[in-house]
């Protein structure tokens, strides 16, 4: 027998095992794959983490946020177990907890702040476990492979939203309270890119508005303190804090420096006239988080992550603070129009109090029976159950009764367009009083 021919018959037996042994872990891959994909099983609980970059008041109304939805539809007690991680704003905590998280033991991990959502996108390359972000200002900068907003092409086990600050209007609201503001200072961390897309806002904002933007880089949050006081030696009129995840933990510090000096401070995360700043603008963190549970929930009732759009949601907030307002020099108080346009107010004893929205006065139709509404969606996805949903409860707020006041059909054209061209011409050749 040729001597090769003799070796590679030697060698037959290991590369036997060999390759036996890479088809079961390709298998078991694969299983693990699926099974992270798929509607959560009847039976065991669910595991879900949530990954957030540092304690925060901001962080931790969306991560009370995404717990009360998961309560809400069903997910907790015998049907999910909820495991919370907090890097308590160190990177390497952050990094290390990621890695552990994308192991496949959880069904799903939801992560708090951009710096968390690349923490683990970059632990999770495999795509071995289910990730849903939120926190993030611009998803489609942070370098995870979302392409763009607006879209579905991104990982296919990545689903999430981006909350990208109202940074032109705070500012611009700014400059309407204190009309003689020049220069405005800003604390920020340029290794985050969330606080880069902020900061370059700020810098186009100011220079339209007449303004200049005084900048001071930290990389820790415990320079924070130090930098404000630059910013104020430099003559900075007003701090300005937007969506900087370095700067969050220590926006006491920040506001302590500010406040010595009687300027105000105002800020893109709102909230944080908890903690002394004058003027907040920003989204409401707890509906964000609440939006991101709906999601999970979602996909653990058998929403495919791949088909789930990165959309853009900031459902606004304006919070003032009476009390650092009236601690500024020379004191200053706010006017009755922008009172009333705010959704909270923290009053000159400290207390907080929400706007309450109006109630709806009842919607009355003419004509004998209920109208006919009808309804008609090209695709069945999560975000337009939602719309659907949104729909029936304004209704409903209305004072308009399904059956009695309206009756509403919903058609689906389940992604096929020639089925949407058929539904169309059946509902305009029908009786619809509407068409939704």
């Amino acid at each position: 027998m040729h001597p090769a021919l003799s070796t590679l018959k030697r060698l037959l037996p290991g590369l036997g095992l060999i390759l036996a042994a890479a088809l079961v872990l390709l298998a078991s891959d694969q299983r693990t794959r699926k099974s992270n994909h798929e509607a959560a099983p009847a039976g065991a609980p669910v595991r879900i983490a949530i990954l957030q970059h540092s304690s925060s008041q901001v962080m931790d109304e969306m991560r009370e946020g995404i717990l009360a939805a998961l309560a809400e539809r069903g997910w907790t007690g015998d049907r999910a177990t909820i495991d919370t991680f907090n890097a308590q704003g160190d990177l390497p905590t952050g990094n290390a907890m990621a890695q552990r998280l994308a192991s496949g033991d959880y069904r799903v991990v939801v992560t708090i702040s951009t710096v968390m959502l690349q923490a683990f996108a970059n632990a999770n390359r495999a795509g071995r476990t289910t990730h849903v972000f939120v926190g993030v200002s611009a998803p489609a900068d942070s370098g995870v492979g979302i392409a763009r907003m607006d879209s579905t092409d991104k990982p296919a086990w990545m689903a999430g939203f981006g909350s990208l600050q109202p940074v032109e209007a705070l500012l611009r609201e700014a400059k309407k309270q204190w009309p003689g503001m020049k220069k405005v200072g800003v604390v920020w961390n340029a290794a985050e890119v969330n606080s880069r897309i902020c900061t370059e806002r700020a810098r186009a904002a100011c220079a339209e508005l007449g303004m200049t933007l005084l900048e001071a880089p930290v990389d820790n949050s415990q320079g924070v303190a130090e930098a404000t006081a630059s910013l104020v030696a430099r003559g900075a009129d007003a701090i300005w804090t937007g969506a900087d995840a370095t700067v969050a933990p220590a926006i006491d510090a920040l506001v302590a420096v500010a406040a010595k000096a009687g300027i105000p401070v105002v800020s893109n995360m709102a909230g944080q006239a908890l903690h002394g700043t004058t003027l907040d603008l920003g989204a409401d963190y707890h509906e964000v988080g609440t939006k991101g549970g709906q999601l999970v929930a979602d996909i653990l009732g058998g929403t495919d992550p791949s088909t789930v759009a990165v959309r853009n949601y900031v459902p606004e907030r304006l919070v003032l603070n009476e009390k650092a307002a009236a601690a500024l020099r020379p004191p200053f108080s706010f006017g009755e129009e922008t009172r009333a346009s705010a959704d909270s107010i923290f009053g000159l004893d400290g207390t907080r109090r929400d706007r309450q929205p109006a109630t709806p006065a009842k919607v009355v139709l003419g004509g004998d029976g209920p109208k006919r509404i009808a309804l008609v969606m090209y695709l069945e996805t999560s975000s337009m159950e939602e719309g659907l949903e949104g729909f029936r409860d304004a209704m409903a707020k209305a004072g308009l009764e399904e059956g009695k006041d309206i009756q509403t059909t919903v058609q689906s054209a389940q992604g096929d367009i020639a089925i949407l061209s058929g539904l169309v011409d059946g509902i305009a050749a029908g009786p619809a009083d509407l068409v939704v």
